[in-house]
């Protein structure tokens, strides 16, 4: 009988021993798990840019030049025939994202023809405004590229095309402020 209780209590002790061991696994799975669910949500993808040259991110001159940008200085982009997700959007959100006095808005001609008539916006040409109090900037989709006829190569200019009219719109230009170069 003295045998049937030790071999009882090996039991119950070895088992408590295996399922607290698990337990504790578990445990630490699940904080491994929130702590992992915690940074990536703190983490903007959008904000993720692997690529080497920088293709899909502002470089750090437009930012420095956007974030400067005075105060008082509010912008509107708005962007005609886009949607969210395309890479001018996606570029556009970067801007909002270094200057809080930037917005952007996403206008279908269909829904807003007051503002298609004040910019004289047609149909088909994913048009562009960037909009400072009464001053304006307005670029279609064929402005943000430039193609040489030597090499037969198309480059992307949209952001230096965004940054330079920021700048150009802005207060700041009257103070002798230049107007970025970039990559090309």
């Amino acid at each position: 009988m003295e045998k049937l209780r030790k071999l009882v209590n090996t039991l119950k002790l070895k088992w408590l021993k295996e399922t607290l061991g698990t337990i504790i696994v578990i445990a630490v799975i699940i904080a491994i798990f929130i702590g992992i669910n915690i940074v990536i949500d703190k983490i903007d993808p959008d904000d993720i840019d692997l690529t080497k040259e920088g293709l899909y991110s502002l470089t750090e001159e437009s930012k420095q030049r956007i974030a400067e940008l005075p105060k008082e200085d509010k912008f509107t982009i708005y962007l005609f025939d886009y949607e969210e997700g395309d890479a001018i959007s996606d570029l556009v959100k970067q801007y909002t994202k270094v200057n809080e006095n930037i917005s952007v808005e996403f206008i279908k001609l269909d829904e807003r023809p007051d503002l298609a008539q004040k910019y004289n916006v047609e149909q088909g040409y994913g048009t562009v405004v960037i909009e400072k109090g009464e001053k304006t900037k307005t670029f279609d989709s064929y402005d943000f590229s430039n193609y040489d006829y030597n090499t037969g190569k198309s480059t992307d200019i949209t952001e230096q095309r965004f940054t330079n009219s920021l700048i150009a719109l802005s207060s700041i230009r009257k103070n002798n402020t230049s107007i970025c170069t970039y990559r090309t």
